[in-house]
């Protein structure tokens, strides 16, 4: 979860993405599809890109530590998609 307009990793939520890194590492087959949200607020076109940007940096955070980029995807959804 993301703050208000915000694609920073909160150390919350690091835990979950490591614990998802820990996973990969140990299941070499398995590939993952990153997805990117956001709410209604702001325009279609800024919150695709926000999205893109929070799915991003997941991704980045999931390479560092250790999780081959090939085996990572990302997709935006913006709002069109909400999680909730």
């Amino acid at each position: 979860q993301f703050g208000f307009d915000s694609y920073t990793i909160s150390p919350a939520e690091r835990s979950k993405l490591e614990a998802v890194a820990t996973y990969m590492k140990d299941n070499p087959a398995v590939k993952l599809v990153i997805l990117g949200h956001t709410d209604e607020r702001g325009t279609a076109e800024y919150n695709r890109a926000l999205g893109e940007r929070r799915a991003n940096s997941c991704r980045d955070y999931l390479i560092g530590l250790g999780v081959p980029a090939s085996r990572l995807s990302t997709m935006s959804f913006g709002f069109e998609r909400p999680l909730d």
